[in-house]
């Protein structure tokens, strides 16, 4: 585990990771970051470590524009932590 990083929130991995899946390919890191309502700085280091993990490819094109897509594994882990957190909130009385 990334030492920025020591306890992350799976609320934000799963945020980040939901909003990545709605989109139909890449996603520029700053229109990522404000959908994900995390800032810059906290939204940086959840990236390096979904990148670290395999959860996200990071790409710059020819003019320098960074690209985030999800990946496989990525999608995967994106609906294992939605419906485990769906499971634990649900309310049974």
């Amino acid at each position: 585990m990334p030492e920025f990083l020591p306890r992350p929130d799976l609320y934000v991995v799963a945020r980040v990771l939901e909003v990545l899946s709605r989109q139909p390919g890449r996603m520029r890191k700053t229109p990522l970051q404000m959908a994900s309502a995390v800032n810059y700085t906290i939204f940086s280091r959840y990236l390096a470590l979904l990148q670290q993990r395999g959860l996200v490819r990071v790409s710059t094109d020819a003019d320098g524009t960074d690209w985030v897509e999800l990946t496989p594994k990525g999608s995967e882990a994106r609906r294992y932590l939605t419906e485990g957190m769906q499971r634990v909130l649900e309310h049974n009385p």
